[in-house]
């Protein structure tokens, strides 16, 4: 008998054993393409399982700053596993032209954002991605654009009215108050509702950071990564239920947006406001279930104001280290705007040639979304290289940004640079603070539109001063789904009025 009982554990143990065998053996036989091109190209140590994680072991807070370590120590072009992951990292401007207008499939990274994205515009697969963004691209044109020039005004001057009751020589972090205003003005151009009608935006604000820093986490735990060890787990339970207190608040705008009747002012036509985003959403029916509207409805709202309000805040931020150059933004303005006291209009902003400059000169040094990521879908054939189906693709945006190959002395803070012809010669992909090729951001003028009229109207009424950063080198980020600085964005701000050449202060 115990001979017998032997010999079924032996028997058991021996084909468990063997099917064990042969799975490994299948698995990395299907894998064996990502095994050989990997090995034709640099790349950091590796370990079995993790990969490459033990880079990361300083956490979320340290990943941006790791992964700026790793990409300044390899080739312009390298390979990295993050546990099972093949990730091929490029900053070469021509490999990057050729990704961006034939790969639309967003990465592995991008499913961990879905508590944030969900399945919208952002994050969703390319078939559905294609049609979509079909559909929504009407709702940024640029008649509609400048339409929204007075609710620009209209928020512009809410936050300066607010900064005034704070306005003084203490070190204030100015980026919830510009997150918050791009918010309001999302709802009141994209989402066509009065941001007064509505209650919960702080909560929104704060629940869609909590995600983002929870989907981050997620990203360098490679324990994490399997969809039900993250259920399971308390962080995953956690993001979850702020999600969910994201979805909410976005629903409620949108039956707030149901329950209005329609209607148009003497600015507006019916016409143009039914091509309003989320007014386009509603009535193309046939194409948007609840569900979509609810998705891209999330998506556009966090990604027009959030990203706005970051950059806006960082262009702050880095105006507050080089007085000279915010003088020269108030002589631009003085010039255009001295007799006026009135809104901005578009015939000012199209004047504001300096202050352009510096905003992209701003997004090139610290642009708020550092990386793209795509995964092949077939391989791709590269220069001296190929990728492999089923490898992500990582393009490092800062690395470019900061190239000395395609910038001349990129580590200096220069707006001049984009006032030149040296613009035009440099490589289409030497510059993308909005992504390049159709994937690309699809508000990127919206953006352009309301950072001028936010930051013409601060910079009218404020100065601005260093509270902690006294030059760019100072600024270390961590990722959090965007850049942002460790220690926040810290300045000093003091009311000021608004000089002509003939009367300056």
């Amino acid at each position: 008998m115990e001979r017998t009982e032997f010999t079924v554990t032996t028997i058991l143990s021996l084909v468990i054993s063997v099917l064990v065998l042969v799975f490994f053996i299948k698995y990395h036989w299907n894998r064996r393409w990502l095994y050989y091109h990997s090995s034709k190209l640099p790349g950091p140590s590796s370990w079995p399982l993790i990969g490459s994680a033990h880079y990361f072991l300083g956490g979320y807070d340290d990943m941006y700053q790791a992964m700026l370590r790793m990409t300044k120590s390899q080739p312009p072009r390298f390979k990295v596993w993050l546990g099972q992951d093949l990730i091929f990292v490029t900053s070469r401007p021509e490999d990057c032209e050729i990704i961006l207008n034939k790969c639309f499939t967003k990465g592995t990274f991008a499913r961990f954002m879905a508590p944030v994205f969900w399945d919208g515009l952002l994050t969703s697969p390319a078939i559905k991605w294609k049609g979509h963004r079909k559909i929504i691209n009407p709702s940024f044109n640029i008649q509609i654009l400048n339409s929204f020039i007075d609710v620009f005004n209209k928020h512009a001057q809410k936050l300066v009215e607010r900064m005034r009751n704070h306005s003084s020589n203490k070190s204030v972090d100015i980026s919830y108050w510009l997150f918050r205003s791009t918010v309001d003005i999302s709802c009141e151009t994209l989402m066509d509702v009065d941001a007064d009608l509505i209650t919960g935006q702080d909560e929104y604000i704060n629940d869609c950071i909590k995600a983002e820093k929870f989907s981050s986490i997620r990203m360098i735990g490679v324990w994490y990564h399997p969809e039900f060890l993250w259920n399971l787990s308390p962080l995953g339970k956690l993001t979850q239920a702020t999600s969910n207190n994201i979805l909410a608040f976005v629903r409620k705008m949108i039956n707030t947006k149901k329950q209005q009747p329609e209607k148009c002012n003497d600015d507006f036509s019916v016409d143009l406001k039914k091509k309003h985003f989320l007014n386009n959403l509603l009535k193309m029916s046939e194409n948007f279930d609840d569900e979509d509207i609810l998705e891209e409805t999330q998506t556009m709202l966090l990604a027009a104001s959030e990203t706005t309000g970051l950059t806006m805040s960082s262009i702050l931020l880095v105006l507050a280290i080089f007085p000279e150059v915010q003088e020269k933004i108030y002589e631009e303005l003085d010039s255009i705007l001295w007799n006026n006291d009135n809104e901005i209009t578009l015939e000012h902003i199209n004047k504001m040639v300096y202050l352009e400059a510096v905003i992209k000169e701003v997004m090139r040094v610290l642009p708020t979304v550092p990386y793209i990521n795509r995964i092949m879908t077939e391989d791709l054939h590269l220069e001296n290289c190929t990728v492999p189906t089923g490898s992500n693709i990582i393009i490092s945006i800062k690395n470019i940004h900061d190239s000395p190959d395609l910038w001349e002395n990129p580590q200096k803070f220069n707006p001049e640079r984009f006032l030149n012809k040296e613009e035009i010669n440099r490589s289409r992909c030497a510059y993308m603070p909005f992504g390049f090729g159709p994937r690309n951001c699809i508000g990127f003028k919206f953006a352009m539109l309301s950072m001028k009229v936010m930051l013409a109207t601060l910079l009218k009424n404020f100065t601005f001063e260093p509270a902690i950063y006294n030059s760019i080198e100072e600024i270390e980020c961590f990722y959090n789904i965007v850049a942002k600085p460790k220690k926040g964005y810290k300045v000093k701000f003091t009311e000021r009025k608004l000089y002509n050449n003939n009367n300056k202060e």
